[in-house]
């Protein structure tokens, strides 16, 4: 009799631990499917807000911080950041290629493909902030990824990679602007980002004061255009870095 119990318990555990995995992975599936769906509104996107942030380059550690305007198409793209008005940096992603117009030296610079860059991995920094989904399979999340989600929205982040690992803490929900559509009815994303990566140093903290779908006076046409802004800037020095295979 004693055995028999033993034998019930047991399985009762197994099935107890299945009935878990399997509500566990229904779960994050449901919220990967919100997310998928969420993040299908921001196909364009403009917003503007304050930033802070801090890269290394060849003349050592750099941290700035200034207001911004932002713009998103599919997955390209584009920041640009003033202080009192003045260029220090202008950062983007397109067509498989990075950028990033640096102002703050004696000279200015564009880098060109360097993997130290701001947005030089232009999916993974949108997923990082939330206008991406993350990716995921039938047994979850994809390999290497850590994500908790509170009011369905993402608040910590982690891409695991080879040469390092992504954080990201996401807060403050923000109504993104849309079409002929009453602001209680935005969706929401996060607005106050903390993003670090031990992988280029990187540290990024980004406030969005407003976001908007509603694109038609954007210049989209320049703003993810590097051979337009290479003219209109005009660094001093050109730093290309190529790809490796």
């Amino acid at each position: 009799m004693l055995r028999v119990l033993l034998i019930t318990m047991l399985l009762l555990s197994c099935t107890q631990e299945k009935i878990e995995n399997f509500q566990q992975h229904s779960s994050i599936l449901g919220i990967a499917e919100q997310e998928k769906l969420r993040t299908a509104q921001f196909t364009s996107l403009v917003g503007y807000g304050v930033i802070e942030f801090s890269w290394e380059d060849d003349r050592g550690k750099h941290r700035e911080q200034g207001d911004f305007d932002f713009w998103k198409t599919g997955h390209s793209i584009s920041l640009r950041v003033t202080k009192v008005g003045e260029l220090i940096v202008w950062a983007g992603s397109s067509n498989g290629d990075s950028w990033m117009f640096d102002f703050t030296g004696e000279k200015s610079t564009l880098r060109l493909n360097d993997a130290r860059s701001l947005f030089a991995d232009a999916l993974l920094a949108l997923q990082l902030i939330g206008l991406e989904p993350i990716p995921v399979t039938t047994q979850g999340w994809e390999s290497g990824w850590i994500v908790e989600f509170q009011q369905a929205m993402p608040t910590s982040i982690t891409k695991e990679q080879e040469d390092g690992i992504w954080r990201a803490t996401l807060r403050e929900p923000i109504g993104v602007e849309l079409q002929e559509t009453h602001e209680l009815h935005w969706p929401k994303t996060p607005s106050n980002i903390d993003l670090s990566s031990s992988v280029n140093d990187v540290e990024l903290k980004i406030v969005f004061a407003g976001l908007s779908t509603i694109v038609d006076d954007e210049p989209m046409h320049r703003v993810f255009d590097l051979e337009y802004l290479n003219e209109k800037l005009q660094p001093d020095v050109i730093e290309r870095i190529t790809p490796s295979p």
